[in-house]
């Protein structure tokens, strides 16, 4: 056979024990109705390049190293007493197929190799009915010296191990596929079993798990608690506060409810400290499974958000960043409200980006945002688009160039370099809110008449700090609050004696349109005040955002 070599570990394996133990040993395992992968792990052979060789080769090469010591050998694929078939159904030859067919009556663009991330998960009944095998076979120290103490001592977590690497070497062999940990497709592996009595036989086990590992929660919470009281009792002193609940003994926090979900720590206490008169009243020693079972791989699949970044630009002064709606009287969801304005920002990118991804929705998340009526110039804003459950596959950076500039036809919004963006570019959009200067241009009118040597008194020497209360404008939405800002500079260029435009640098969060009317005294100072007459701004631009030095 080419796999000679490879069952060459089968023969080193039995030929270390004696026939009568090795007899005894695979006839207990072969009376249970094992699969050949699941045979590997009791006889501790776990070299990854037996269990991914074909069923149907595997099952012939064992047969021939085997069948001279135990003649009635045979497997039992689908009705392994161990996995319930998973092997089986995870190691199928043909996996890829499965898996090809999925994403072309899914997605669009489907090229290969495609990068795939996988996401599997085994019932924890699994687990322990690989367990309750162990603990069921004799414990002679003849196989304990070949196959080692933790065949019936520990949980190594076989089974999961190995049906994963099945299905990633399946999608692999043929090189359709390339299993990575952050690509944008992500295939789920869920087993679909015909019976689920088996896996239900061991919910005695969970439970009993579950209750030691609420009682180890309680003692912790407890430990702390007593730790946080004692080092409160040093901090304080006998004049400084009366008693707190702490010192008078009441709970520090709160108890901590019962484990209702099931997790690692959980399963290897419970494998730990099995309750081995439990499992034998439940028939769990060993673990039956009836001839018919059926377990099936169900595959689905979807795609990640698609994160796309760049810089928008902003011309008209009638487009919110946002969409904007309004209830309708009586209105209770967004069927009953209308929309303020025709489009916004988000939307118009949106027309750009969705129809290209064939996307199901967006969020749209940006470093910071301007009022309806100022325009965004300059370099523009960082904007992040995330598009969701997306059903093309192949879009390229250039078809992200002719996207944009299809829209920037349109002459509302402007993209600036858009490409595809990774979670930490995502994440640093939000620092860009509070981490920015901002350079505006206002067209600004006073009250009283001014020259250009009048306007010379708003030219600063050094930076100025201003005091804001939260505006009138946004009262309705934002806490009242004072906020400290900075004008870093400021110029002018006189137009009348009416009017002027004002070009300013400020710290993130400026009210700059408050900054000019002084918003009732609640800005200060301002420029009218500054001027000695009313001014209200006209017009205002953003025309550049600069990262604080």
């Amino acid at each position: 056979m080419i796999h000679d070599s490879l069952f060459s570990l089968v023969t080193h394996r039995t030929s270390s024990l004696d026939n009568h133990v090795l007899l005894d040993y695979l006839s207990i395992l072969n009376k249970m109705g094992m699969c050949s992968r699941c045979l590997l792990c009791f006889l501790n052979l776990r070299d990854q390049a037996l269990h991914f060789l074909p069923t149907h080769i595997l099952e012939q090469g064992l047969l021939d190293k085997l069948v001279p010591i135990l003649p009635d050998l045979k497997f039992s694929r689908e009705s392994c007493v161990c996995c319930l078939g998973t092997m089986h159904a995870c190691g199928q030859d043909n996996l890829d197929s499965i898996v090809q067919d999925q994403l072309l009556s899914t997605f669009t663009g489907v090229t290969h190799p495609l990068p795939i991330n996988i996401s599997y998960s085994l019932p924890p009944a699994l687990c322990f009915r690989e367990f309750g095998i162990a603990l069921s076979l004799p414990k002679v120290e003849a196989l304990i010296g070949v196959l080692g103490e933790g065949q019936w001592t520990s949980f190594d977590g076989d089974l999961k191990t190995i049906s994963r690497n099945l299905i990633i070497h399946r999608l692999e062999q043929n090189k359709l596929f390339q299993v990575v940990a952050d690509a944008r497709v992500r295939m789920n592996f869920a087993l679909d079993f015909s019976d689920t009595s088996a896996l239900h036989s061991c919910d005695f086990i969970v439970s009993n798990a579950q209750k030691q590992q609420t009682e180890h929660l309680q003692k912790r919470a407890e430990r702390q608690a007593k730790w946080k009281q004692k080092e409160k009792e040093k901090t304080k002193t006998s004049s400084e506060q009366p008693p707190s609940s702490e010192a008078s003994g009441a709970p520090l926090l709160k108890e901590p409810k019962s484990v209702a979900f099931f997790t690692n720590t959980i399963l290897r206490q419970a494998l730990q400290n099995p309750p081995l008169e439990l499992m034998r009243r439940n028939d769990f020693l060993p673990p039956t499974v009836h001839d018919n079972w059926a377990t099936t791989l169900k595959v689905t699949s979807l795609c990640e958000p698609v994160l796309i970044a760049g810089e928008y630009n902003k011309f008209s002064r009638l487009l919110p960043q946002t969409p904007w709606r309004v209830a309708a009287v009586g209105g209770e969801d967004d069927e009953d409200s209308h929309a303020t304005f025709e489009s916004s920002t988000q939307e118009e990118i949106d027309k750009a980006f969705i129809p290209l991804f064939q996307a199901e929705s967006s969020l749209f998340h940006s470093a910071g945002r301007e009022d309806v009526d100022v325009r965004m110039l300059g370099n523009g804003r960082p904007f992040c688009l995330e598009l969701v459950n997306c059903k093309r596959l192949d879009v390229t950076d250039s078809d992200l160039a002719s996207a944009a500039a299809q829209l920037e036809m349109e002459g509302l919004v402007k993209i600036n370099n858009p490409h595809f963006a990774t979670q930490a570019i995502f994440m640093s959009l939000k620092e860009g809110e509070t981490h920015k200067r901002k350079e505006y241009t206002a067209v600004v009118w006073t009250s009283a008449p001014q020259t250009p040597e009048s306007l010379s008194r708003l030219s600063l020497t050094e930076p100025l700090q201003v005091s804001q209360l939260t505006p009138i404008r946004v009262l309705h939405r934002r806490s009242l609050d004072s906020r400290q800002k900075v004008v870093y500079s400021m110029h002018t260029t006189f137009i009348n004696p009416h009017y002027f435009v004002l070009a300013l640098q400020t710290s993130a969060g400026t009210y700059v349109k408050e900054f000019v009317h002084g918003d009732l005294g609640r800005t200060n100072p301002n420029v009218g005040g500054l001027l000695g007459c009313e001014a209200d701004i006209l017009q205002l631009d953003v025309t550049d955002l600069i990262p604080e030095k």
